[in-house]
């Protein structure tokens, strides 16, 4: 009961029902480019770990100084921080000279990454001036728990509620957030945002390594007599 034209545009309405346009915000130029946060966002991780593998956490002989808490929480601080902006140059020289990586923002993507290992470094001083050795393998627990719910490779709402639930609460989050904005040319506002908190994060680790300097100050009974030598 169709004529000829009717029959052919019923046949394409039959074929693709939906005629779809793919429109890309902030396309960046290769795939990897794409993955780059959530991987730059790990090496900084990584190499924050590493610095407090190699330097102490805090100068522990000054504990026994006049020196105020706070100083002595910034001494082992600042040269981490120093590790960690020469991290930053070793990582983007790699990036941009091997790799021919490029972003939609460089100045801001390199400040941006700066604060990032600021903020990781924060961290890791605070893990290890406070457990120790035992704050090694939370910085590494830590690590595995971000991995997951950074959104690095997929989004995280695909994740586990519980990582959903945790992800606004970690740092890396906000690294792999702000650094896909300024890589993309996204919205800057974003990028803001995640550096606003990261920096609350920084301040926050920081005074609670000085409270844990203010704490290891108070030499107990038993560190005076151990029960048992070895």
């Amino acid at each position: 009961t169709y004529d000829k034209s009717d029959r052919e545009n019923r046949s394409d309405v039959v074929a693709v029902p939906v005629d779809a346009q793919k429109l890309k915000d902030n396309s960046v130029d290769a795939y990897g480019e794409g993955l780059a946060a959530f991987f730059v966002s790990l090496a900084l991780w990584i190499g924050g770990m590493i610095t407090y593998m190699v330097i102490n956490a805090i100068p522990y002989r000054a504990l026994m100084s006049s020196a105020k808490s706070s100083r002595i929480a910034w001494a082992g601080y600042v040269p981490g921080l120093l590790f960690g902006v020469a991290q930053v140059a070793v990582l983007y020289g790699v990036l941009t000279f091997a790799l021919d990586f490029s972003a939609g923002s460089w100045l801001w993507t390199l400040l941006f990454s700066i604060l990032v290992a600021a903020s990781f470094h924060a961290v890791h001083q605070l893990c290890v001036a406070a457990l120790g050795g035992v704050g090694r393998l939370v910085a590494l627990v830590l690590l595995m728990v971000q991995i997951a719910s950074a959104g690095g490779t997929y989004p995280v709402q695909t994740a586990p509620g519980i990582f959903q639930i945790i992800s606004p609460c970690l740092p890396m989050t906000h690294a792999v957030n702000g650094l896909r904005t300024l890589i993309a040319g996204g919205d800057m506002f974003i990028a803001a945002q995640a550096a606003v908190v990261l920096l609350l994060m920084t301040a926050i680790c920081l005074v609670a390594t000085m409270l844990v300097c203010g704490r290891k100050r108070t030499v107990t009974l038993t560190q005076l007599h151990p029960s048992l030598s070895l």
